[in-house]
């Protein structure tokens, strides 16, 4: 009888020190996952701060992180829903679906902006790097862009293992105020009493032309008794009409003209340019042959 008791006894001793020995190696096992739990979230930290650099190799690419470590491709998708959320004549804000690393699939990545523009007849692609990702609304500015053009843009999402690209977006930059009217395009004839304007629009009109303002006076005469102070004043051409003929002008007077154009956001830089009537000749006559007695005469402006 004792000795079954013994056997029960060494029996139950046996079985506890098993379950002894499976807790001790519980113990090691969860020791274990837990250092290298640490160990992937230092490497996942020190990754994150190399991936905005491109083409470097992510950490989770080595196979550090064991069998738990997510699947290593190119990335799911491009960037979603892109929209425009600020239009200006010169630059243009766009925002996108925020996203992490189950689309990235790498911590090493970076978003690049991409837009083409037709400037001048001639076919410009650019490309900027796209630094706001992290945040609930992430965005970027374009800088430097040329007023009233047509954009096509689009995001550009790499990683080491591939490239994913948005749709691409077309849109068009507002008008700003034109260039100036070609300083060499301004053509007068002359008449003694009266001068034929004619000019070309701006080279780069940044909009649409609205009209075209031009203002005058005489700056100086042959006759040095004649009265200038009525020979000025200013007068407004629709956005067609390129030319104007200045009547009742005084013969021997050079005549300032100040031209510049409009859109709808205002007046570009105006360009000044002098033309002098012709002299005629009763002007050229002896006074005390045939004194001349001219009586101040308004400009008449005629289209």
């Amino acid at each position: 009888m004792r000795r079954g008791e013994e056997m029960r006894w060494r029996g139950e001793e046996r079985r506890g020190e098993e379950r002894r020995g499976e807790e001790r190696r519980e113990e090691r096992r969860g020791g274990e996952e837990r250092r290298g739990e640490e160990r992937r979230g230092e490497e996942r930290r020190e990754c994150e701060g190399q991936k905005m650099v491109g083409g470097c190799v992510c950490p989770l690419e080595k196979g550090k992180f064991g069998p738990l470590a997510p699947a290593i491709g190119e990335p799911i998708h491009g960037a979603r829903n892109l929209e425009v959320v600020d239009v200006q004549s010169k630059q243009v804000t766009v925002r996108w679906e925020p996203f992490g690393y189950n689309v990235t699939r790498c911590h090493s990545y970076n978003l690049t902006v991409q837009y083409r523009s037709l400037v001048a007849g001639k076919d410009e692609t650019r490309e900027e790097v796209c630094y706001d990702t992290l945040g609930r609304d992430p965005q970027h500015t374009i800088h430097n862009l040329t007023p009233y053009t047509n954009l096509s843009v689009k995001l550009v999402l790499k990683n080491p293992e591939g490239v994913k690209e948005s749709p691409e977006m077309e849109l068009q930059t507002d008008e700003d105020v034109p260039g100036a009217v070609p300083v060499e395009s301004i053509q007068g004839s002359a008449y003694e009493e009266k001068m034929i304007l004619k000019w070309r629009e701006p080279a780069q009109t940044y909009g649409i032309i609205t009209q075209y303002e031009i203002s005058y006076k005489t700056v100086s005469s042959f006759d040095p008794e004649l009265d200038l102070s009525n020979q000025s004043g200013k007068v407004l051409k629709h956005a067609n009409e390129t030319s104007h003929i200045f009547l009742g002008l005084y013969p021997g007077s050079t005549y300032s003209f100040t031209l510049r154009a409009s859109t709808a956001k205002g007046y570009g830089p105006p360009v000044i340019t002098q033309f002098t009537t012709k002299i005629s000749g009763q002007s050229l006559a002896p006074r005390h042959l045939a004194p001349r007695h001219l009586a101040p005469s308004p400009l008449a402006p005629s289209s």
